[in-house]
């Protein structure tokens, strides 16, 4: 046990007192009686009352952190959740949601994805004063209503959740600066991991810099800036080609309302640029989008150089606020205190904070399926936490306040959600690229090749000029995926109208020359003239060594 002091608001008078402070590991309740003298006769009390209280007009006991709370206003919060759902990250959506699901399946699911977040997120704001006691954290939330054990299993699926999506904006900072770098050299001598690692340098620069959340200040309104020009950037171009609690904590009471006002504003006016990014890279480039969507952008360079730039210093600042909930667990535990520039703090920072994002970074250049490695931990990890934790939680918490019909909707909802988390998980082993089968006389066989398409072509009356055969092979999508595929062998097959050997049937074979441009699409050439419908047609690129 250790000793230590926390506010506790009582009737209109915040007085400190003496109490156990139960290590962050253990959560069972130890409370000691304490004889309170109100005087309700000062107006300054009567005033911390309306401040401090909760909406039931109950206790709320405010649990120790190294970090600010109760100091941002409701519009500062949300452009706290605006960052980070406009992040980056949208510049994907529309390779990654729309491709797959099409106009009416990416619209319908997009919209009703916005819908269950904020019911689920104000799920999850209602109860953070629940039992008298302000839940900074998420964990602390799961622990005072289950106990011990869900506390430490939800504090490992968080941590794994977070550091998946840190890992993620570290990647997103490192192809923002590959994309500017093959803007004026396309030699490939630098790689992906380079960049990462240079991304990853700068955040924990910015990590040591802002010492908490509340802190970031003017850097949510740069934020804004850099979300608006990649966002503009990339609208134009494309027009013309064709974590709740942690971040609830630092809210000014009453925290629930203004909680719910920032929401609000983060799923109504925060979503719209989300949404005119998405629909318009789709309408432009359709199912050949580029995960990264300014790859697929042409234009001035200087214009998608500033793009670039501003997506990675937007990420940089995306990746602190999802970080921070790691931040103030190692702050708090080390008891870290006192002006944030102090030589120990500072020290502190430099060590803790920097070799955190180190590890980050290096696992971000370090797997070569990270894509699918964040589909499987989303599954197990986006959907327990958000959906299905957020709506048990408000069920064992206003059990005897709900009706039969909102305790079904609340079980419907869990049961749901449940599933979707199992199917999700699965499909995230189910990568197309390399599990698809085909059929043969002895069972099934693993498919020896991948499919592409053809994208455009250029010929002449004799012969067809090289290296002019645009192709998108299945499941590549960035430049460095196609240097696997450069010299594999490719058969075109189609129907002639005449028989030769007797059949209608006719291979044309061709061979993978180089990339072009960064979206994954590849340059070929094939040893004699393409028909015309063979635009948009189907071709087979083989995975075994070009000499066989």
């Amino acid at each position: 046990m250790v000793r230590g002091n926390k506010n506790i608001v009582q009737r209109g008078e915040v007085i400190e007192v003496s109490t156990h402070k139960i290590a962050d590991h253990d959560l069972e309740d130890e409370r000691e009686k304490v004889t309170l003298a109100a005087n309700k006769d000062n107006p300054e009390e009567e005033e911390e009352e309306t401040l401090l209280s909760d909406v039931d007009g109950g206790d709320v006991e405010i649990p120790d952190t190294a970090h600010q709370i109760s100091t941002d206003s409701w519009f500062q919060v949300g452009f706290v959740l605006t960052t980070g759902i406009n992040s980056a990250y949208v510049l994907g959506y529309s390779r990654t949601m729309m491709v797959p699901l099409g106009w009416v399946g990416g619209i319908v699911g997009l919209i009703l994805a916005t819908a269950i977040s904020l019911y689920a997120n104000a799920l999850i704001a209602m109860l953070h004063e629940f039992g008298g006691q302000r839940h900074i954290r998420y964990k602390d939330l799961a622990g005072y209503i289950y106990g011990r054990k869900v506390y430490s299993l939800t504090w490992v699926l968080q941590s794994v959740n977070l550091f998946m999506i840190n890992a993620g904006y570290i990647i997103l900072a490192g192809s923002a600066l590959k994309a500017i770098y093959v803007l004026f050299r396309d030699d490939d001598q630098m790689k992906l991991p380079y960049f990462i690692a240079i991304a990853g340098f700068v955040c924990a620069l910015f990590a040591i810099c802002i010492p908490h959340l509340s802190a970031l200040g003017i850097w949510l309104g740069f934020s804004t800036i850099f979300s608006l020009v990649y966002f503009v950037i990339a609208f134009v171009l494309s027009l013309r080609d064709g974590m709740l609690p942690e971040i609830q904590a630092t809210i000014r009471q009453p925290v629930v309302k203004n909680m719910m006002k920032a929401l609000y504003f983060q799923f109504t006016v925060g979503v719209l640029p989300l949404y005119l990014i998405t629909f318009t890279g789709y309408w432009a480039y359709g199912s050949s989008t580029a995960t990264y969507l300014l790859n697929d952008a042409n234009g001035l360079v200087w214009v998608k150089v500033m793009a670039n730039i501003t997506a990675f210093l937007q990420s940089v600042i995306a990746l602190h606020i999802f970080a921070s909930p790691m931040y103030e667990y190692l702050d708090t535990r080390h008891g870290i205190k006192g002006s944030a520039m102090s030589f120990k703090n500072l020290s502190f920072r430099v060590v803790v904070r920097g070799g955190y994002l180190t590890l980050t970074t290096f696992i971000s250049a370090l797997l070569p399926f990270l894509g699918d490695f964040m589909s499987l931990t989303g599954a197990i990890c986006t959907f327990p936490l958000t959906f299905i934790l957020g709506n048990h939680m408000y069920l064992v918490a206003n059990e005897n306040k709900l009706t039969t019909i909102q305790k079904l909707w609340h079980w419907l909802n869990i049961c749901f959600f449940a599933i979707m988390s199992v199917a999700a998980t699965i499909a995230s082993f189910l990568h197309p690229s390399t599990t698809k089968m085909v059929k043969g006389r002895q069972g099934e066989r693993v498919r020896l090749y991948v499919r592409g398409t053809i994208l455009g072509y250029k010929r002449s009356k004799s012969n067809q000029y090289p290296n002019t055969s645009l192709l998108q092979i299945e499941g590549v999508n960035t430049k460095e995926e196609v240097a696997w595929y450069a010299g594999k062998r490719l058969a075109y097959i189609y129907k002639a109208k005449v028989k030769t050997n007797g059949s209608h049937y006719r291979c044309i074979w061709g061979r993978v020359t180089r990339s072009h441009g960064n979206s994954g699409i590849v340059r070929a050439k094939f040893k004699s003239n393409l028909p015309p419908k063979s635009m948009g047609s189907r071709v087979r690129v083989f995975l075994y060594p070009s000499n066989i």
